[in-house]
């Protein structure tokens, strides 16, 4: 029947009956909240005052479907990280998160980052600018500290997809089984050499006195490039800002941006007009001033991904960024969430 698969693309019409019927195989790839381990932590959970970090981790079980699953269990894809401060209030949140895994021991972050610039809410979610690739019994620790004042109750969650390679429907669909398996062995590639990351200052927070100027610098490290899509930030008053290449000396703007026209939030992020590539070893420049005629305390993040993979050569980096479509800054924001490839219609 024509424009069917127009029309919604998990049914499908049977001109037999004259029905739509719906695509169960697709049951395979289920929308999913990852919340952090039960057994290790409540939820809410309470982060103590400050000077007494909370850790936590994020755990995805094991799932095998009996074997149907081909070694890879249940994988999620993390596709946003959200929120919520009970005490403070969202909007008042004053804590930073650092997140590392486990086995890997690779870290998202080159130093804690304040959860305004990096985690959304249920309405305005947070994108990463890299779905994280969560195999089945991988975890994640993240270090939560209160930055000053008293304890507070808070949740958090990555939003994405679960996948589910044994279900029983995908099993009578053998194409469609065979292209399930073939993305998540792309995506459990892929994450060896790029995740999410977010780069903030090698000293954080930045804090001004009133009206002063200062320069602080960020180092990319020697273990990966970054590539930046976005620009976020949180402080007790308004700045001025820019941006330069320590060795190139190139700048990224010819004069000061302020914090009020030329940086987001982690809910409504100043997206770049292009992506921009931090080669590994390279620094970057900030030279700060205080708007405010205040004391003025300043987290900066730029988010993006890394990739660990320097040593590759350019065509092979460029395959890993291209092969599954991974949609980053510059796509529409329906496409980021998105679970399904492109080219799956029947």
């Amino acid at each position: 029947m024509p424009g069917v698969r127009d029309v919604d693309k998990f049914f499908k019409y049977d001109p037999a009956t004259g029905q739509y019927n719906p695509e169960l195989w697709r049951r395979a790839l289920l929308l999913n909240w990852m919340y952090p381990d039960p057994n290790v932590t409540t939820n809410p959970f309470t982060i103590p005052a400050a000077g007494s970090p909370l850790r936590l981790f994020f755990r995805n079980p094991y799932s095998s479907g009996q074997g149907w699953d081909n070694g890879y269990g249940s994988p999620f894809e993390a596709k946003n990280l959200i929120f919520e401060d009970s005490t403070d209030g969202t909007a008042a949140a004053n804590w930073t998160a650092a997140f590392q895994e486990i086995g890997e021991a690779r870290r998202f972050q080159n130093n804690p980052i304040h959860i305004r610039t990096i985690a959304g809410t249920a309405q305005t979610p947070a994108l990463l600018r890299e779905q994280y690739w969560f195999p089945s019994a991988h975890v994640i620790q993240a270090d939560l500290n209160k930055i000053s004042g008293g304890a507070v109750n808070a949740r958090m969650y990555f939003g994405g997809t679960q996948y589910y390679p044994w279900d029983a429907d995908l099993r009578t669909n053998p194409a469609k089984f065979a292209k399930v398996q073939e993305r998540i062995k792309k995506f459990a590639n892929r994450r060896k050499f790029v995740t999410p990351f977010f780069l903030t200052l090698d000293s954080t927070p930045l804090t001004l006195t009133a009206g002063q100027t200062t320069q602080v610098t960020t180092k990319i490290g020697d273990d990966g490039h970054v590539e930046l899509f976005a620009f976020t930030a949180v402080s007790t008053g308004n700045f001025g800002i820019t941006i330069s290449e320590v060795k190139t000396k190139q700048t990224l703007m010819n004069g000061q941006i302020t914090q009020t026209n030329g940086i987001g939030t982690a809910n409504f992020p100043a997206l770049f007009p292009l992506p921009y590539l931090v080669p590994a070893g390279y620094r970057l420049n900030f030279s700060f001033e205080d708007l405010s005629n205040a004391t003025n305390t300043i987290f900066i993040t730029l988010q993006g991904r890394k990739i660990w993979a320097p040593m590759l050569e350019p065509a092979k980096v460029e395959e890993l960024l291209r092969e599954l479509q991974v949609p980053v800054a510059s796509d529409d924001a329906p496409a980021m969430a998105d679970s399904l490839p492109t080219g799956w219609e029947v």
